[in-house]
């Protein structure tokens, strides 16, 4: 399974699958994003952070915005939601340009805030 990707360099990365280990290391180039420095990913206090999900959940290109769409590219193949992290890719890149992760991400701000 891929481990938690960066943006910042090479991710190894151990797949089970079939009972066998495949070892191999993904770039962010491969998926055609640039890297970035990790300074760039740093969110500071709530209010900064806070920004930069509703940055990413609004559609803005940002290195935040492709740590998220390779990270949920992994999960979704992983998940077996997606044949391929590509595929995975182009399901959060849906997912947030229709405006369904954030619709999500507030019903469970309402669901939290109601507990």
């Amino acid at each position: 399974m891929p481990s938690c990707s960066r943006i910042c360099g090479p991710t190894k990365v151990a797949e089970l699958r079939d009972g066998q280990v495949k070892e191999y290391a993904i770039e962010p180039e491969q998926f055609g994003f640039k890297r970035c420095r990790l300074e760039e990913l740093h969110g500071g206090n709530a209010d900064q952070s806070a920004a930069i999900v509703a940055g990413v959940l609004d559609g803005k290109k940002s290195a935040a915005r492709d740590v998220v769409l390779l990270n949920s590219g992994a999960a979704l193949y992983v998940s077996g939601k997606a044949a391929t992290i590509q595929d995975g890719i182009g399901l959060a890149a849906e997912s947030i340009n229709s405006g369904n992760a954030r619709q999500k991400l507030s019903q469970l701000v309402e669901m939290t805030n109601a507990a």
